[in-house]
């Protein structure tokens, strides 16, 4: 029982390390990805949507995160994003009802130097072409 504890302890800090906030505990995590390119985490919670959201804003206000916005996407399952901001970092939330008692969950996070850099990263290599500035 004590490896047990201490192992879930160890893991818990190292997550906290990587992410920058401690996560909700009691999840199950289905998909990881520390490319950037996609959701770094996406899983699943045995409690209602409700809860869900509840137990992720107290984990991200109790690390300083600041809630920016709310983006309703499809009512039926009840699936929002949200917006959370810290310092010069952006942590998108996906959450929504799987069933009465469980919530799948999603979350991702970027830099706003990042934000910047792949923004003009299609005029860099020519799929956008600058404007001349000229009107045609």
């Amino acid at each position: 029982m004590k490896k047990t504890t201490g192992g879930l302890f160890l893991f818990s800090v190292c997550i906290m390390f990587c992410c920058g906030f401690a996560m909700p505990v009691r999840r199950n995590v289905h998909y990881t990805d520390s490319s950037g390119k996609s959701w770094r985490e996406a899983g699943s919670m045995s409690v209602s949507v409700t809860a869900a959201r509840q137990t992720w804003e107290v984990a991200l206000k109790r690390d300083g995160w600041r809630h920016l916005k709310t983006i309703p996407i499809e009512t039926d399952t009840c699936k929002m994003l949200e917006i959370w901001q810290k310092q010069d970092t952006a942590f998108m939330l996906c959450t929504w009802r799987i069933s009465s008692g469980t919530s799948g969950y999603m979350w991702g996070t970027i830099r706003q130097k990042e934000q910047r850099e792949n923004a003009v990263e299609p005029f860099r290599r020519g799929i956008i072409p600058a404007s001349s500035g000229k009107p045609k």
